[in-house]
């Protein structure tokens, strides 16, 4: 009789060794009772970032435009300043922080749970208190870059100086002995160049610069006085003494045609996706393009961002219609569902992506070690 009663009583034993030694999750929620080795962890709610880059482009007629047909034969040339904004780039991201209606106590009874617990953290399914100290730094960005006004400026605009000598005649009348006569004299002055002058100056430059770089082309060299050929400059120098003349030459045909420069902002923009709604659509910003963006509905047209939710789980949230409040030997996470999101400029999609948002997800309680 001894004998038989040895293995109930091990059975027993070893029972009681288990439900001493089990992986045990509560909400904190409802938990009365915390143990000093339970772990806090939170499921992620997923935060979407839109990035939105708009460039200012700045466009400014030469000093000499008027005078581009004439001495260059110039077409097209810019005629008015002229300032226009377009919406260059936009990206959407998502990060999470912690779901602060879903934070639980979790006991981890071995190395099987707490390596699961790792697992599901890595994935981004659970957050722990690590995760959760460094959200806010996750999702740390420039939300409005400061805006400085972008001037384009015409600095070099002669090779020449911007005065020229002018030289007066006076007549002056002079008594000598005793008589009267008229002697002229002549007065020097520096005085500033017309436009037109200046602008025959470029033209003149121009000129010159292609000539030098024809001659660089056909390989032409100067000789020297003793009529000795001149030594032809490297593949290198070659090249570099090219791509400087072509500069050069855009710099003072920009003096004619007006010269356009850009300069870049950046927006962001954070939205949280409600878990009870399938369709959301909100107004990101107003935009056009000759104020650039704006959060004034008068300076633009509005610019939508919709989320639409694409996952359906129904059937897995009919597999885990239970209380998740408490798991045993099972810990409690979220499989994410996934929406569609665009960004909308007169009924013109202009970005989208699929994305997963842990709030339209399922809560499930998964066994450790399956």
């Amino acid at each position: 009789m001894k004998k038989n009663l040895l293995p109930l009583v091990a059975i027993m034993a070893l029972s009681l060794f288990s439900s001493c030694s089990s992986t045990e999750v509560l909400s904190l929620r409802t938990a009365k009772n915390i143990e000093d080795d339970m772990r806090l962890y939170a499921l992620p709610n997923t935060l979407l970032r839109i990035n939105v880059e708009v460039t200012k482009s700045v466009t400014k007629r030469g000093p000499y435009y008027q005078h581009a047909k004439n001495l260059l034969g110039l077409d097209g040339v810019v005629a008015q300043d002229q300032v226009s904004w377009y919406i260059s780039n936009i990206e959407i991201e998502t990060f999470s922080v912690p779901d602060t209606n879903f934070y639980y106590l979790a006991q981890l009874a071995d190395e099987r749970a707490e390596a699961e617990m790792r697992r599901l953290s890595d994935n981004g399914l659970v957050m722990d208190f690590d995760r959760m100290i460094y959200a806010d730094q996750v999702a740390t960005a420039l939300f409005l870059e400061r805006r400085e006004n972008l001037t384009v400026a015409f600095t070099d605009v002669s090779v020449k100086t911007n005065n020229q000598r002018v030289v007066t005649p006076v007549e002056r009348v002079v008594q000598r002995d005793t008589t009267f006569i008229t002697i002229t004299e002549y007065q020097q002055s520096f005085q500033e160049k017309s436009l037109a002058d200046k602008a025959q100056e470029a033209a003149a430059f121009v000129v010159k610069i292609r000539n030098r770089r024809f001659k660089l082309n056909a390989g032409v060299a100067n000789r020297t006085g003793e009529d000795v050929e001149a030594k032809f400059p490297d593949q290198a120098s070659l090249a570099f003494m090219k791509e400087e003349l072509d500069h050069l030459e855009q710099e003072y045909l920009a003096l004619f045609l007006g010269k356009t420069m850009q300069e870049r902002f950046t927006y962001s923009f954070d939205f949280a996706p409600r878990h009870d709604l399938d369709s959301q659509r909100s107004t990101l910003f107003y935009f056009s393009a000759a104020n650039g963006l704006s959060m004034n509905s008068r300076d633009g047209f509005p610019v939508y961002l919709d989320i639409q939710k694409t996952s359906n789980q129904n059937v897995l949230a009919r597999m885990y219609r239970r209380d998740l409040d408490r798991a045993k030997n099972a810990l409690i996470y979220r499989i994410p569902g996934d929406a569609i999101v665009k960004v909308i400029d007169a009924n013109e999609d202009i970005a989208i992506k699929r994305v997963p948002v842990a709030q339209y997800g399922t809560l499930i309680s998964h066994p450790v070690g399956h």
